[in-house]
C-alpha cells in the first residue's frame, strides 16, 4: 500500500501516568510481543512520517519516527498537539495516544476517509455523544487557536474544540466498537482487564452462596442493563454452553452464572445464612456483594451490599468500560 504522505502521524506519549503508579505507558506490555507504543506504531505504518511526543524527562528509543518534545511541562496533551503541529511537514496530523493501544488500521482508514481541509479537526464521536478528542485529525487551521488557549492558560482540548470549525464523526452506525478500540488504559487494573476483554465482549461471572441467590441477582442487574439499553446475555454454568459467544460482539456485556474456579472478572456472594467464607478462585475477583455488616464493614475487603443493585450495576459499567 502507498504510503500516507499529506498526514502525519502523532502519538502522545508524554503524560505523567500517576494512576499507572507513573509506569511509562508506552514502555508497558500490550501483548507477548510488543510494547503499546510498538503495537500502536503498527498500526501507523501506512504513515511516511511518525512523530512520538513527549516530556522533558521522557528518555526511551522509539520504534519508528522522529521524537518530539514539549517545551512546556504540566500542561497536559494540548501541547504535545500544538507541538505536533509545529513539527509536521503536513496540513494535518492524525493524533493519538499510547494508552489507547487497541486502534486498528481499520479504524484509521475509516476516519482519515473524512479528511478535509474545510475543518480545523476531526473527531470521533460514539452512540452516547462522547468525544475523543485525542483521537482523530487536527489541521494546521487550529495552531492559532491552540496557541491561543496555551498563552491564557486554559489547557481544556474540550473548550479549544468549542472555539474550532470541527466535524464529529460518529460511530453509531459502524461495526467499530469504541468502548474497546478507545479505552484508555489509565490504571494497572484496567490494564490487567484489557488482557480479557481485548479481543472479546466483556463478561463478568456471579457466583458464591446458593444458586438462587446467584439468579436473583442476575435478574436485578439484567433489569438495570435492559433499563440502560444495554444488551445483555446470561451464560449458566449448569448448561451446555459455548464459551466461544463471548467472541461475538451483538451482546454489550454477558453475565456468566457459576464459573467460580475459573480465571474469570468475578462478584462472589458471601451471604449470612449461606457463608461468609470466600471461596471462589480469587483471581480476577471484583468485589464482594453480601448481606453480612462484618463483610461491608471489613475494609479489607471490597464490598457492595446485595440490595444496593444499583451500585453493584454501576461498578459493572466502570469495570467493562459501558
Amino acid at each position: 500500500m502507498n504510503k500516507i504522505k499529506n498526514i502525519d502521524a502523532l502519538i502522545l506519549a508524554g503524560g505523567k501516568s500517576s494512576r499507572m503508579n507513573f509506569l511509562d505507558k508506552a514502555l508497558l506490555k500490550y501483548d507477548n510481543n510488543r510494547t503499546f507504543l510498538e503495537k500502536i506504531t503498527d498500526d501507523l505504518e501506512n504513515f511516511e512520517n511518525i512523530m512520538v511526543s513527549v516530556n522533558k524527562n521522557q528518555n526511551f528509543l522509539i520504534p519508528r519516527g522522529t521524537i518530539v518534545t514539549d517545551s512546556s511541562e504540566n500542561l497536559g496533551p494540548i501541547e504535545g498537539i500544538y507541538q505536533g503541529l509545529l513539527n509536521s511537514k503536513s496540513d494535518f496530523i492524525f493524533v493519538t495516544t499510547c494508552d489507547m493501544p487497541n486502534i486498528t488500521k481499520e479504524l484509521l482508514n475509516f476516519i482519515l476517509q473524512f479528511t478535509s481541509h474545510d475543518y480545523d479537526a476531526i473527531i470521533v464521536k460514539d452512540k452516547k455523544g462522547k468525544t475523543y478528542p485525542l483521537f482523530g485529525l487536527y489541521n494546521k487551521s487550529s495552531l492559532s487557536t491552540i496557541e491561543r488557549f496555551i498563552m491564557d492558560k486554559n489547557y481544556r482540548l474540550q473548550d479549544v474544540l468549542a472555539e474550532l470549525n470541527v466535524k464529529y464523526i460518529s460511530l453509531e452506525n459502524t461495526d467499530f466498537n469504541p468502548q474497546i478500540l478507545l479505552k484508555s488504559i489509565d490504571t494497572e487494573e484496567e490494564l490487567n482487564f484489557n488482557y480479557i476483554f481485548r479481543d472479546c465482549t466483556p463478561f463478568i461471572a456471579v457466583c458464591g452462596a446458593e444458586i438462587t441467590d446467584q439468579s436473583n441477582l442476575i435478574d436485578q442487574l439484567v433489569k438495570h442493563f435492559k433499563d440502560a439499553n444495554y444488551k445483555v446475555e446470561v451464560i449458566k454454568s449448569n448448561s451446555e454452553c459455548n464459551l466461544n459467544i463471548l467472541e461475538k460482539k451483538e451482546f454489550d456485556i454477558i453475565l456468566l452464572q457459576g464459573f467460580e474456579n475459573e480465571p474469570f472478572p468475578k462478584i462472589e456472594i458471601l451471604k449470612k445464612d449461606v457463608s461468609l467464607s470466600p471461596s471462589a478462585n480469587p483471581t480476577n475477583l471484583l468485589f464482594y456483594v453480601s448481606d453480612s455488616s462484618e463483610i461491608l464493614e471489613n475494609s479489607s475487603m471490597k464490598s457492595i451490599s446485595l440490595k444496593d443493585t444499583i451500585s453493584i450495576f454501576k461498578e459493572i459499567l466502570k469495570v467493562a468500560n459501558l
